[in-house]
């Protein structure tokens, strides 16, 4: 059964633990910033005012060689990469008003059941502040 819903230009998934600070909010929405490629908005339907910024990790080039933790891939029920999508939150640096990535702690979705998952990783070349000095 597949949870993901798609309305014009946007995608819904259902975070069965919420996002860490938002454990009570369960469905996101990213929606497209058509104005802003490639940004996207991920937004709460439970509460619409809870809003982030979110990039596609694939334009990173920093999760080739990750190994994300089986358990947390078996959760989503990702078998492999094949229905994997990565989203990673976005903030304004204070001192340089310039966009930084959390590599770290990417949002994780299994684009055929449409569940999604914050995780936390461990692995060298991740940052919480990985600069976007390449869009």
């Amino acid at each position: 059964m597949t949870t993901e819903t798609r309305t014009g230009s946007s995608t819904t998934y259902k975070f069965e633990y919420g996002l860490p600070g938002f454990e009570n909010l369960s469905e996101f929405e990213f929606r497209n910033l058509d104005e802003f490629p490639p940004f996207k908005l991920l937004q709460s339907t439970d509460m619409p005012d809870i809003s982030m910024i979110v990039l596609d990790g694939s334009l990173l080039n920093v999760f080739e060689n990750v190994s994300f933790p089986k358990h947390e891939m078996n959760i989503l029920g990702l078998e492999n990469r094949e229905y994997l999508r990565i989203f990673v939150i976005l903030r304004i640096e204070e001192e340089t008003k310039h966009f930084v990535a959390n590599t770290k702690a990417p949002i994780i979705l299994n684009t055929y059941t449409g569940f999604g998952k914050q995780i936390i990783l461990d692995s060298p070349g991740l940052s919480e502040d990985y600069k976007l000095d390449n869009l």
